[in-house]
């Protein structure tokens, strides 16, 4: 088979099916747990294959193979797991050859191994060596091309002269002809001590438990904790667990934790604890050539979290000890089961296993592009912000900066990207500059984050007064319809006054027919829409006789959008509403252009826009893009609470 090695592991023969030969059918020693594509099993080297199944038990020398758009999981027991690649074959064995209850052999191609923990041990027989995991949570990269590379925790490799060799996270085990080698800083090996983690909080707001003791209690300002230490918080919030000068974590009420160990060096700062429940934020600096990493168990999982090329900002928000949401805002997390979340994504975890895709921590219709200048208006708080740029072709990744000066000194975060796009939820208002950059040259934009208060109308509330002067008068309006009133000279004689108000060209049909007894008549906003109307006052008796007539006025009503950027009537802020869409009613500036939740909205003549938005139960935010002569982007953000 093309791309094997010789691998000096016996293996035993006994088929699924229990052929003859097999004394009676043994359960299986493992089981596929997920295919896609093609994959086949035979009953042993050599033998003809057949389509392979979900839920298929697999027992000693039974070889699983992939074809080249084929994947599997085939899980053993203990929680430990091997996704094959594309092109590879796996060998199941009974047993390890070592202390390992179950094991299996790597014949070709490339797999990912993972174990929860839970103490049953797994060995796989590689050219290198023979892998055991089990004994804690880990996941690792089997590559008969590329070696082992541990992705979390810490795997034993025994070599053929039976050495035991401890391959911990972040390290490789390779091949170089017949000599193996452990990768390791150029420096030699990290020698790391014990480091003291501190807590800092309300006393009385926190409880500790040390390691043998059956009780929780209050504990002593600045106490240092050890391994097998536990906290809790109650309804407090601010309490802190500082791990020497690179990294501290955030309690938030109703929090609990147990520490396992910490350790630093003068290139490597480790530690690993746990979440049982609560939240969490573990904020871990990039410090020049010293590895950070904090091994984190939560909701059954193992998670590695490293810091990005200035800090890892992680949330953890555990509803129960066996879920789970993380939040990676910066920095890498890498799971046991080999998920590896990225700066900006998100991801829910129940019981050991992932349960939603991998995506951006917050969705959201702002998304600002290089090249750009843009200004972002909010009213309640500052919206989620993608930065989303085009992709290079054969990039490897992409390097984004934020920063407060031109000149990006003073970098708010910098951040390296697997993916061409990053969402953000947690910015302050302020003025920043940010870059981007693939295999190119750097691509800059600009950003603006302001509050705005509801534009004021200057016309809005105004009562428009017209006189009975026979002229024609013009009332202009911007956001609302205008209030009127008619007014004219007393009359002698005159104890009541009929006005009539005409729509043009309708004089046989008034729209108004009124009669009152003070000398002006109003009217309320929106009485007269925009139009040309035409009215006049007769002067009566008290037995109705008409006295005098008055002179025929020309009324216009006309909208004059002197909006400087963009108003919006409807809807208002934080505006609850029932219904699965809202008309979104408003005025853009003159020349400029606008788009509504990403869809370019119509305007009339004079600016004016009215479009039907969809909404999601719960929060929804409305994001309005306009773009005026001036070349810069405007975002307003309106929020609408569908019930």
């Amino acid at each position: 088979m093309a791309g094997r090695r010789a691998v000096g592991i016996a293996v035993s023969v006994c088929a699924a099916l229990a052929p003859a030969g097999c004394k009676e059918a043994a359960p299986p020693a493992a089981v596929i747990r997920a295919l896609a594509g093609a994959v086949t099993v035979s009953d042993a080297e050599g033998a003809a294959g057949r389509p392979a199944s979900v839920d298929l038990g697999l027992h000693a020398g039974n070889l699983v193979t992939t074809g080249n758009d084929g994947t599997a999981t085939v899980e053993f027991e203990g929680g430990n797991k091997v996704d094959l690649r594309p092109d590879t074959t796996l060998v199941v064995k009974s047993g390890g050859g070592t202390t390992a209850q179950f094991g299996a052999v790597l014949l070709a191609g490339k797999a990912t191994a993972s174990s929860s923990g839970h103490g049953v041990l797994l060995s796989i027989g590689t050219p290198f060596g023979i892998t055991e995991l089990g004994g804690a949570a880990s996941s690792l990269e089997l590559s008969l091309d590329k070696g082992i590379t541990v992705l979390v925790g810490e795997v034993t490799v025994i070599g053929s002269d039976g050495a035991r060799t401890t391959v911990t996270a972040g390290s490789s085990l390779t091949l170089k002809g017949l000599e193996v080698a452990i990768g390791s800083e150029p420096e030699g090996p990290v020698v790391l001590g014990p480091m003291e983690f501190v807590l800092l909080g309300n006393p009385k707001q926190v409880q500790i438990k040390k390691k043998g003791e059956s009780s929780w209690r209050t504990p002593r300002k600045r106490e240092l904790l050890g391994p097998g230490d536990a906290v809790r918080t109650r309804k407090a919030t601010g309490t802190q667990v500082q791990f020497g000068d690179l990294a501290e974590v955030e309690l938030g009420p109703k929090a609990e934790m147990r520490f396992d160990d910490a350790a630093t060096g003068p290139r490597a700062h480790r530690a690993r604890y746990a979440v049982t429940v609560g939240d969490i934020i573990i904020n871990l600096k990039a410090k020049d050539k010293v590895g950070a990493k904090h091994e984190i168990d939560v909701a059954g999982l193992a998670m590695t979290v490293e810091p990005g090329l200035k800090e890892a900002e992680v949330e953890i928000s555990s509803t129960s000890p066996d879920k789970a949401q993380l939040t990676v805002r910066f920095g890498k997390v890498a799971l046991s089961d080999g998920t590896v979340v990225d700066a900006g994504s998100t991801v829910a975890i129940s019981k050991g296993k992932v349960t939603t895709p991998v995506k951006p921590l917050a969705t959201t219709e702002l998304a600002l592009k290089p090249k750009s200048s843009s200004v972002v208006y909010f009213q309640s708080e500052v919206p989620p912000i993608e930065f989303t740029w085009k992709a290079d072709d054969g990039s490897k990744g992409y390097e984004l900066e934020l920063a407060n000066d031109k000149s990006f000194a003073t970098p708010v975060f910098r951040e390296k990207i697997a993916k061409n796009s990053f969402v953000y939820d947690r910015f302050p208002p302020g003025r920043y500059y940010w870059r981007v950059k693939g295999e190119g040259e750097w691509q800059n934009g600009n950003l603006t984050i302001q509050k705005r208060k509801e534009a004021e109308c200057a016309n809005c509330k105004r009562h428009n007064v017209i006189d009975d002067t026979g002229e024609k008068t013009v009332v202009y309006y911007q956001k609302e319809l205008p209030a009127i009133t008619l007014r004219w000279g007393p009359v002698a004689g005159a104890t009541k006054y009929q006005v009539k108000v005409y729509p043009d060209g309708e004089f046989e049909k008034p729209l108004v027919d009124k009669v009152v007894a003070d000398t002006t008549v109003a009217f309320n906003e929106g009485q007269f829409g925009e139009g040309k109307y035409y009215w006049h006052m007769v002067a009566q008796s008290d037995g109705g006789k008409d006295i005098a007539t008055g002179k025929m006025n020309t009324l216009q009503i006309a909208y004059d959008n002197a909006i400087v950027d963009l108003a919006i009537k409807v809807p208002k802020a934080g505006q609850k509403v029932t219904s699965k869409s809202i008309v979104t009613r408003g005025e853009v500036q003159l020349g400029a252009s606008l788009s509504i939740n990403g869809k370019r909205a119509p305007l009339d003549d004079n600016g004016r826009f009215s479009e039907s938005v969809g909404l999601d139960k719960g929060d929804n935010d409305i994001v309005y893009r306009t773009m005026s002569s001036d070349g810069i982007e405007r975002y307003y953000v309106r929020r609408v609470v569908r019930r």
